[in-house]
């Protein structure tokens, strides 16, 4: 179990920024089917909803009703889990109606064990926004806009033990970034891009004992930018090391290089890449903090960046009472690769507060601030803050 712990957050601190949004009810361990539809209505008031930059003046600031339809499908065999989520988000604004915005995102994951020594992972999201800074995946790689955005992430994992102290790990990754461009010719706004990147990548593991592993991997991306006007490949090589602290406490980090190379042309560098992860869980209390640096394609004009992104987060109950409180931090900083002579820098910060109390077993009060605040070389600042008061309500259902 310790040695599965370090391995499965080496695996997700070398796996990247966490996935777009999607309805969390908590981890189900019910055998078999169980359904869990759920309500999240409430009220927020919103500095920003425009997503206007601090040169348009005035800015519009409105209340605005929430509702969020949820539902979570998990099912739980002997060797076998499955989960499919969706949630939208209704949002209607009182004095400007012609603001109503709808959102959606949907999740899939399922892994099979076919033996002690393989199994299989696949998992899937979808996020459908109408303004590019709900993309908080994206952290430092958009400038924010009003604009329509989707993003699909696929995964497949495959984990093959070879003994009884070495795993190996490969793993395929897709991304694909579409945007609304319509409304967006007739502003000052740079051009948002869409593209897609394929991701294979290879990573052996060694267990050095209980507390340490050991291990090196291989990944390759192609990235098409532009309706692939634009194609970059990223290889990269790096060691990595996992160990456990104390009992619920796991350090992991990454160190290594990576070659970018433009194939429309002959530029080609050699940049350095890193991570590191501190995770700790302890009964109901979670912390973790997450850095990362390396080559990332940015979807405003194109290009390649310099890519680097700090994740905090945690969440906590108040004591043996039913309060809680959680709060997160997502700082993205990027700068374009000046060879080619593409794109500007942009520095991005995504901050969430909540408490929240929970009024019977499937009903529960949260307030909440969400906060994003964006300065660049280009453009002039963007901050947007949405403050509100919400009831969550949701009740899981066995299916016979």
């Amino acid at each position: 179990m310790r040695r599965g712990l370090l391995i499965a957050l080496a695996v997700v601190a070398a796996a990247g920024p966490a996935r777009a949004q999607a309805p969390e009810f908590g981890e189900r361990t019910t055998p078999g089917w169980v359904f869990t539809p759920g309500v999240t209505f409430g009220g927020q008031w919103d500095t920003n909803p425009t997503v206007e930059n601090a040169g348009n003046l005035p800015h519009f600031r409105e209340w605005s009703a929430l509702v969020r339809p949820v539902g979570d499908l998990n099912f739980n065999g002997r060797r076998s889990r499955m989960n499919l989520g969706y949630s939208g988000a209704l949002s209607t604004y009182r004095h400007l109606p012609e603001l109503q915005r709808y959102e959606q995102y949907a999740k899939f994951g399922v892994d099979h064990e076919f033996s002690r020594r393989l199994s299989l992972e696949s998992t899937a999201s979808y996020a459908d926004v109408p303004s590019t800074d709900r993309l908080e995946i994206l952290a430092g790689q958009l400038a924010f806009q009003d604009i329509g955005s989707r993003l699909f992430d696929a995964t497949e994992t495959v984990k093959i033990s070879t003994s009884a102290r070495d795993r190996i790990v490969a793993a395929y990754k897709f991304r694909h970034v579409t945007f609304d461009n319509e409304p967006q010719l007739a502003t000052d706004s740079p051009q948002l891009v869409g593209g897609n990147s394929h991701k294979p990548s290879v990573t052996v593991f060694h267990d050095l004992d209980s507390r340490l592993t050991v291990g090196g991997g291989w990944d390759y991306r192609r990235d098409f930018v532009d309706q692939g006007r634009q194609i970059f490949d990223v290889q990269s090589v790096s060691g990595v090391v996992a160990y456990r602290l104390v009992r619920d406490t796991t350090l992991t980090g990454g160190l290594g290089a990576a070659r970018l190379r433009e194939t429309h042309g002959t530029f080609a560098k050699w940049g350095p890449t890193l991570y590191g992860a501190l995770e700790q869980t302890a009964g109901r209390s979670t912390f973790s903090v997450r850095y990362e640096r390396a080559f990332l394609p940015t979807y405003t004009i194109g290009g390649l960046t310099a890519d680097q992104t700090l994740q905090v987060s945690a969440r906590t109950p108040l004591g043996r009472s039913r309060s809680y409180v959680e709060g997160s931090v997502a700082y993205g900083r990027t700068r374009p690769v000046r060879e080619l002579g593409l794109g500007f820098q942009l520095d991005s910060i995504f901050t969430h507060a909540a408490v929240g109390y929970r009024l019977t077993r499937w009903l529960s009060t949260e307030a909440f601030y969400w906060g994003m605040n964006q300065t660049s070389s280009q453009l002039l600042d963007v901050d947007r803050t949405r403050i509100g008061v919400q009831f969550v309500t949701f009740k899981p259902m066995r299916i016979q």
